[in-house]
């Protein structure tokens, strides 16, 4: 009886099976995971929190050459899309619950097969489409997003993440009171989520070596979702 030594390295079939591997988990993996979990349990995003994703540490001599190509095109290497919860308002005087929370869900895809990194403030996001902030932001209700932005001349590290090869991240905002948009309550009011940026960043080389990169390698545009028409549930 022969016996089949499992362990050989040397097997060519073995080695290209598992460069296949590879390859699957680069340009499915990053999605393929979170879709799968998502959809046998509604309570997981299709796709890791932004905040968990790595920060932008030396931008002067770290970043992927694909993500900068990707990041010099005209048309964005991002999508972003939104989804909220439905409001509760009072049924007799049609305003918002006084303990009334509307989260809101804004999902970022990476559509290339570079590292791209992105503005991000944890715990925060824009309110209004016409305040020139960089970032991701709300506007409600078919207000105008402005393409304008503010050119920072660099930013800090902990406001830059890397969204991986053809990854999604999620970032969860929960509005209260006044943060609500009074036009929501009808039910017939929407919400965009938009991502905009007005500079590529100045990366300054930190220690004894040299920069390699002049600049932090961020895309500079705007890119908005769909409407996203908001439910009501009156109570």
């Amino acid at each position: 009886m022969r016996f089949v030594n499992l362990n050989r390295t040397e097997n060519p079939n073995a080695i290209a099976g598992l460069f296949l591997l590879i390859l699957l988990a680069v340009f499915a993996g990053p999605n393929a995971l979170p879709r799968l979990v998502s959809d046998q349990f509604n309570f997981v995003y299709e796709g890791v929190p932004c905040e968990w994703l790595r920060s932008g540490e030396d931008r002067a001599t770290h970043q992927s050459l694909i993500g900068r190509a990707s990041s010099l095109q005209p048309d964005s290497p991002l999508s972003i899309g939104v989804e909220t919860n439905a409001l509760p308002v009072s049924q007799a005087t049609i305003t918002p619950l006084p303990d009334a929370a509307l989260v809101v869900t804004i999902t970022v895809t990476n559509n290339t097969i570079g590292t791209v990194p992105i503005v991000l403030v944890p715990d925060d996001v824009i309110l209004g489409g016409n305040t020139g902030e960089n970032g991701l932001g709300l506007a409600f209700a078919g207000d105008v997003i402005s393409p304008q932005a503010q050119n920072i001349g660099s930013y800090p590290e902990n406001q830059i993440r890397l969204l991986g090869p053809r990854q999604r991240c999620v970032h969860r905002v929960v509005l209260r009171g006044t943060e609500i948009d009074n036009r929501l309550v009808s039910g017939t009011g929407s919400v965009q989520a938009f991502y905009r940026n007005g500079s590529r960043g100045a990366a300054a080389a930190t220690g004894a070596q040299a920069a390699i990169y002049p600049d932090q390698g961020l895309w500079v545009g705007l890119v908005v979702s769909q409407p996203f028409d908001v439910p009501v549930s009156p109570q």
